[in-house]
């Protein structure tokens, strides 16, 4: 499905260079926050670094289809493979491996075991 035909709530508007175009979020595997940038990760495995900050992108995406599982780190749930609570981290489905905040492994833990 083109992009310009997903709905508002299922996709994301960026900016790309001089212009922003809508990305659907199913094709954005994970967001890092780097400063007061954010580097996109996608599934095709390019990334971008966004003039946004981690805060902002999170406020605007769907409910439920992100996790914040670090202050850094904000990851697409649809690419979470497992959640290794021994090492807090979490492996994605390109297996690489994200590390997960100690106060918020429980949190992830119950949200991992709600979406299984």
């Amino acid at each position: 499905m083109p992009t310009s035909y997903i709905p508002q709530t299922q996709a994301l508007q960026l900016p790309f260079f001089n212009c922003r175009q809508w990305v659907s979020c199913s094709d954005i595997v994970r967001f890092e926050g780097v400063g007061n940038y954010t580097r996109c990760y996608f599934r095709d495995g390019s990334k971008i670094l966004v003039a946004r900050s981690l805060k902002v992108l999170s406020g605007r995406l769907p409910d439920g289809a992100f996790v914040r599982v670090h202050r850094k780190h904000l990851l697409n749930v649809q690419f979470i493979r497992s959640l290794s609570v021994a090492f807090c981290q979490v492996i994605m489905s390109n297996g690489e491996q994200i590390p997960v905040a100690r106060r918020r492994v429980a949190e992830c833990r119950a949200y991992w075991a709600s979406l299984n």
